[in-house]
Order: C-alpha cells, then structure tokens, then sequence
C-alpha cells in the first residue's frame, strides 16, 4: 500500500472467525497502528484504540480478526489483517485507558492447518503440486484459502512430513531448498523463492546526504544504528543425517561435493584394497584389517570425488586380510582402492575453510529419509539426494560470518520494498553495540530480514528496519527454543 499524505484516517474491522465484518460499525479513533513482516516468520499486526467507547469493548471482546483500513486522502485502503491474539489494557499519559491489540498476521491461518501423518511428497514439482494453489487438493496450500504469489519454478523435491503445520512444512521445505517465505503483495497470496532482488534502495545516514535529495524516492535515512548480531557461528563441513540415521551413501553421481571419511574414535579403520576387485566378487584382500569385524560396513571408492564409482558392502566373514562380504560386488575396482570402515560422508565449502578453518556439525534433517527402510533403490536416492540438497543449503547460509543491523526512525523508506529483498547501505560513523558505542564504515549490499512500519494518528510514520549480510533471520528467542524442540522431536526425545 502506498501512502501519499500525512494526514492518515485508520478505520479498522472486526472480522468473524469466516471473515465476516461483525459489529455496528468499524473503529474510528484509531491511536496508532504498526505492522511487521519478517522473512520465513510470521509478522505481526498492533492497534492502539481507546477503551472508553461501548463500540471499542464489544468489538475488543469478539477476539477474532482485525482488519485496519487507511485513508491518506486520495485512496482508501486495506492496510493489514491480524489476529486478535493479545489484548492488554493500558493507560495514556493523560490516564486515558486505552486497548493495545497485538497478534500474527494472516500468515498464521497457515499455522492453524496441518499436513495430516505420512504427508508424502515423492519427486514432486515444487511450484505446482508441493507449494501448489488452492485448486491442488493435496498441496501445501490445498484448502487453505491462499493462493501463489510469486513462487519459483524450482523443479522437483522429495520431502515427507508428518503431522506439521502447513506454515512449518513450508518452512521445512525453505530450509530443504535454501529458500523463503513471506507473505505476498496481497493478503492471503504466498510468495517461494531465493528472493534477493535489489530494491534499488540506498540506506544511508544524514551526512551522506547531498543537496536535493531529500525528496528522491530511492535514498532513505537513518534515524538510529544498532548491531544486532556479529556472528561467527561458521559451518563449513557437515554430516547431515535424516530420520532414523539415514546418510547420503545413495546420493547420485550428480550430487558431486559429497565426501567420504572413516569414524572418529577407536573403532575408526581406514585402508585400502590389495588387489584388484571384479564385479560379482564375493571377497577381497584388503591391505590392513586393524578393527574391521563381521557385519561392520565397508565403503570402496575415491573418497574425495563422489563422481567416481563407489559402492557400500556388508561383511560376512573376516579371516586374515580376506573379506567375505554379503551378496556379490556391483562394481569393479582397482588395486589400492580407498577401504573405509563405518563411513561417514559430508559437504564442505573449500572456500570458507581457507578463511575460517575447519569448522564442522553434524545438523538434523529428521524429516527427510525414504518412507520405509525396504525403499527401492531409486526411492533412497531421491531422499539422499534431498538430504544433500539441504545440507548444501545450509552450508550456504552458514558457511561465512553473519552480521545483522536494526536501524530505527528510517525516513523516507519506500512502502513496496518486501522482506528478502535488498538494499545498499552506506553508512559511517558511531553506532550502538552491546550497551555501547563502535565506530562503523559500511557500503554494502545488505537482505531486508524484517521490516516494521508504524502510523500514529497524526499522520506521522516511523520504519524500524532489521537487515543482515547473509539471507537468513536473525535468531530470536522463539525461534531458538522452536528449533531445539523440532530437533528434539527429530532424534526421538519428544
């Protein structure tokens, strides 16, 4: 929506669980208003009205949906719909009671539908039958009143979810893909992408201003500067593991940043092949037994390039450096072939390890894995190579140090501009970090993460803007304590 005038007028509707306008009349004596986006979140909606009208206490006690309508003087529009999920009474500074209505946006009627047990998505078009419209029955967005927006054509997935929410399923498959959500330019419409188009906004402070720009429409202000966050939460090795331990051993040669090594510990083993190995072999000479024992896991292959040939066995017998293994070899392999005992396999980002070291994790992706242990062979490559796709994912997201600002009393900041896009801020000079002050230079390109807009009665606005150098959310107290239950699900501790 886009505001041309100060002088604002707020009506807001209160809505029926259905949608439905209920009550006499809408609410006039609108005090403030703020709404907020966040990228993969949901936003929310606050209203400010006095408590003093028998109109304001009927409709405050309906509890339902809040819908606020603008007036800028040459347009009327639909501003925000939220839920009435918080109502606290409260007082003005002249002792006028007033009502402060907080709650989610409409993202949340996502929240309120589930993917139902054994949700299955096997090899599936993301665009067109996993996000899918409200006409496909079975998508995510089957029956939910929404309908895309801007939505990537990715290709296919293969994602199984089980009694989630239609918002965390969603959300899951963002984290799948390396990809977000957010609401679209119309309520009720869902937006799926990479995002991170430029806005072709530039964020500076007031010395940075020159002579008439005051008036442009792509150079915003910044009232106040605060670092948020100056991470170093670096990942760039991982072993992903999926539900119930699955691994990426039966990701396809596609998948070519896969990585074989042998088990830390004492039980660790690795060697190599004397001799060399035909296919339909039902033995082999390996070079040093150490600690390999019957029905132990043998991976041969180059553990440095997944694109060569590579082939998982079962040992049935250990007698000397002979290994008799369960059913016949597959493939053939040359003399001196990499023999890893109990292999764990990983990504990496060369890249980022040159910059920061090693830095390793083992992250949980318990909802991705074929839909049962006696899976055909083409079904475990589909959930392998998903599991790969999410680690790569997240490696992305993780693989550099992350940094995120929150500048307040922005002026001038463009009504269209969506979380996920970005901006250029130039900004030097003193800025609040960690209950002081630091000197800062910036001139960057920076991911909008959220965004607060606020309107009070007179027409004046405020924007509070949160962006960070790497297109994820900063973490917040919910979303942490959401993340470990969701892990703690995944491992089997809830």
């Amino acid at each position: 929506m886009s505001i041309n005038s100060r002088q604002i007028q707020f009506t807001a509707d209160v809505l029926t669980s259905a949608g439905v306008v209920t009550g006499a009349g809408p609410l006039y004596n609108i005090m403030s208003v703020s709404v907020t986006e966040e990228i993969d979140r949901i936003g929310q909606v606050e209203v400010v009205v006095p408590a003093v009208g028998d109109r304001e206490i009927a409709l405050v006690a309906a509890q339902n949906q809040i819908q606020v309508h603008a007036w800028d003087g040459f347009t009327y529009s639909q501003l925000a719909t939220g839920y009435m999920h918080n109502i606290a009474l409260t007082y003005g500074d002249d002792g006028m009671p007033v009502y402060s209505i907080t709650g989610p946006d409409l993202l949340y009627e996502l929240v309120e539908l589930s993917t139902g047990y054994n949700c299955l998505y096997d090899d599936r078009d993301v665009k067109t039958v996993i996000v899918g419209t409200t006409a496909t029955a079975t998508s995510l967005l089957g029956g939910t009143g929404w309908t895309q927006g801007s939505v990537e054509d990715f290709g296919n997935a293969t994602i199984e979810y089980s009694a989630e929410t239609r918002f965390s399923a969603l959300t899951m498959l963002c984290e799948q893909l390396g990809r977000h959500v957010r609401q679209g330019s119309t309520e009720q419409t869902l937006d799926f992408g990479v995002f991170g188009a430029s806005s072709g906004v530039r964020l500076t402070n007031m010395h940075h201003m020159l002579g008439g720009q005051q008036s442009t429409t792509d150079i915003s202000i910044i009232g106040s500067a605060t670092i948020t966050t100056m991470s170093a939460d670096i990942e760039n090795r991982l072993f992903p593991l999926g539900k119930d331990g699955f691994d990426m051993r039966d990701a396809t040669a596609a998948s070519a940043n896969i990585k074989a090594m042998t088990v830390r510990g004492p039980t660790g083993h690795s060697s190599t092949c004397n001799g060399a190995i035909t296919a339909a072999d039902t033995s082999f000479i390996i070079a040093a037994v150490a600690t390999i024992v019957i029905g132990d896991e043998l991976w041969l292959g180059d553990a440095t390039d997944w694109t060569q040939t590579h082939e998982i066995v079962k040992v049935t017998n250990v007698a000397g450096t002979t290994i008799t293994i369960l059913d016949e070899f597959a493939n053939s392999f040359a003399d001196g072939t990499t023999v890893i005992r109990i292999p764990q396999f990983y990504v990496e980002s060369a890249a980022s390890q040159a910059t920061y070291g090693v830095r390793e994790n083992c992250p949980q992706f318990g909802w991705i894995g074929p839909a049962d242990k006696s899976a055909n062979i083409a079904e475990q490559q589909l959930a392998a190579d998903a599991l790969y796709a999410a680690a790569n994912a997240r490696m992305t997201r993780y693989a550099d140090s992350y940094e995120s600002y929150q500048f307040a009393g922005v002026k001038q900041f463009p009504s269209d501009v969506k979380v996920g896009q970005k901006i250029r801020v130039v900004f030097n000079g003193a800025m609040n970090a960690f209950g002081g002050t630091i000197y800062k230079a910036i001139d960057d390109d920076f991911y909008v993460t959220r965004i607060k807009r606020s309107w009070a009665a007179d027409g004046s606005r405020s924007v509070e803007l949160d962006v960070s150098d790497v297109n994820r959310p900063t973490p917040n107290n919910a979303s942490l304590v959401l993340f470990n239950l969701d892990t703690m699900k995944w491992i089997g501790l809830g």
